[in-house]
């Protein structure tokens, strides 16, 4: 067994996990069920199931907007960002990076109602253990 630590850096907005994901509502099978019925009288499955999507991907090797957890232990507190230094893009300037990224967390969160404006955009250390 073997120790390896990381870290990178996130430029993004802290939340909570729950602000990213979604429930919905399915029909859980292809028969025609009636909307007041609970069961389906063929197969008697549910007539609805929930399922729950996150409004956005986890990904450390992903370039763009993504999340990350600013703790892995606890899996609840995450920052929506990107990860610098994983992008290809050619920006001439600092100051056009930030406002890129600015304006990509900005519009992610007035699209999903979050209640975030650039003044809560940070630059986050992330460090990650492993055994």
């Amino acid at each position: 067994m073997g120790y390896s630590a990381y870290s990178y850096v996130v430029f993004g907005v802290k939340t909570s996990i729950e602000s990213i994901k979604k429930t919905t509502k399915q029909r859980s099978c292809g028969h025609d069920v009636q909307s007041h019925m609970k069961f389906c009288p063929e197969c008697g499955e549910p007539n609805t199931t929930e399922k729950t999507v996150y409004l956005l991907d986890y990904s450390m090797e992903k370039e763009g907007l993504s999340y990350f957890y600013s703790d892995p232990n606890n899996r609840q507190e995450i920052v929506i960002g990107f990860q610098l230094g994983f992008s290809d893009q050619d920006f001439s300037e600092v100051s056009s990076i930030k406002s890129y990224m600015d304006k990509e967390i900005i519009q992610f969160c007035k699209d999903n109602n979050l209640p975030f404006t650039e003044k809560h955009c940070k630059t986050y250390v992330m460090t990650y253990h492993s055994y």
